[in-house]
């Protein structure tokens, strides 16, 4: 499929010349990298890899032999994900971005089975784009990149948790109890509509999978992902999981996306916990430990609309770097696809 506007011809990944992308590959990782402290050096491999295979769905936008914008996408059971939507910056206007989306969006929507379809545009926001996603009956979810600069953070006494709450290290062991802890703590919740992964523990177990073993949130950091446990009382040393049993009450989890830069890529409390302190004192024990291994900043997302997280994030001291709009589809057929692992950005 191709189309041709202004000089532009909107073209399928899969007839691309790998070489053509070089140049927007590259101001895509200059873009992560200033805008929000992420190297993107492996997720671009990763995107080399699957061009050279043929094998990466989604248009470019091209000029003169050129790709001057790109999208990809990617399907799991039931539900299609744009990936990535990135034009470089000489040639960012609505007219590209909504060519690059509308093939995209318009291939998904008749994707056999496809019932759901997600996006996060962590560079894109502009009232056109968000108006192409309202017309077509997506809902938009408000979302913001925070940053800590551990600097800024003046040293505190340890944290004191909850009375019988204990922190313990990340276990891979606890892999399936941390997916159920993911779901009871997202009943219900704002980002279950904007990612479906909390809702069931088959998407939480993919969830994780990808953040632990595959780039694209980062290199899973295991010192300063944490567990917390019922049990003992107030706590001020993380408890070797070894001393605990039971299932965990609350997560952390980090990823180290540049060099001194960590992302939190998971924080969540079960239900009967939330409100009582036990992610503040998961946080405040994770920075910590980042602090002491000589990182100087610590980002995360969150959506606008958790007011719960976004006050206990802006109590430690986390500041807006950037805002972003996440959309969400839903259908009523019945749909099946296939996952490319840890493809998708899901910071």
């Amino acid at each position: 499929m191709s189309v041709m506007e202004n000089s532009v011809e909107i073209v399928d990944l899969r007839n691309l010349r790998p070489e053509a992308m070089e140049s927007l590959l590259a101001d895509e990782a200059h873009a992560w990298q200033d805008n929000l402290l992420w190297d993107y050096t492996a997720t671009v491999g990763m995107i080399r890899r699957f061009l050279d295979g043929r094998a990466l769905t989604g248009y470019a936008a091209m000029s003169n032999g050129r790709a001057v914008g790109f999208t990809f996408y990617v399907c799991e059971a039931g539900k299609g994900l744009v990936g990535d939507v990135f034009v470089c910056p000489d040639w960012r206007n609505d007219a590209i971005y909504s060519l690059l989306l509308t093939h995209t969006l318009e291939t998904l929507e008749a994707t056999p089975g496809v019932r759901r379809i997600e996006a996060q545009l962590l560079h894109v926001d502009t009232p056109a784009v968000r108006a192409l996603f309202a017309g077509r009956g997506y809902t938009c979810y408000g979302r913001s990149f925070l940053k800590l600069k551990l600097s800024s953070v003046s040293s505190t006494p340890a944290t004191h948790l909850p009375l019988g709450v204990v922190i313990a290290e990340w276990e891979a062991g606890k892999f399936l109890d941390s997916a159920n802890l993911i779901t009871r703590s997202y009943a219900g919740h704002v980002d279950c509509e904007v990612s479906d992964q909390y809702r069931t523990q088959a998407g939480a177990l993919r969830f994780l999978d990808n953040i632990i073993h595959y780039p694209g949130c980062g290199e899973f950091y295991p010192p300063a992902s944490l567990l917390a446990y019922r049990g003992g009382g107030h706590d001020t040393e993380v408890t070797p999981i070894a001393h605990l049993d039971g299932q965990p009450c609350g997560m952390l989890l980090t990823s180290v996306v540049s060099p001194g830069v960590a992302h939190i890529t998971q924080l969540c409390v079960s239900p009967e916990r939330q409100g009582a302190g036990v992610g503040y004192g998961l946080l405040q024990r994770a920075l910590d430990v980042l602090a002491a291994r000589g990182f100087q900043a610590v980002t995360l997302t969150a959506t606008d609309a958790n007011g719960g997280a976004m006050n206990l994030y802006r109590r430690a001291g986390f500041s807006t770097m950037q805002s972003f709009p996440a959309f969400a589809w839903e259908s009523g057929s019945q749909r099946q696809g296939s996952l490319v692992d840890g493809l998708a950005i899901r910071p």
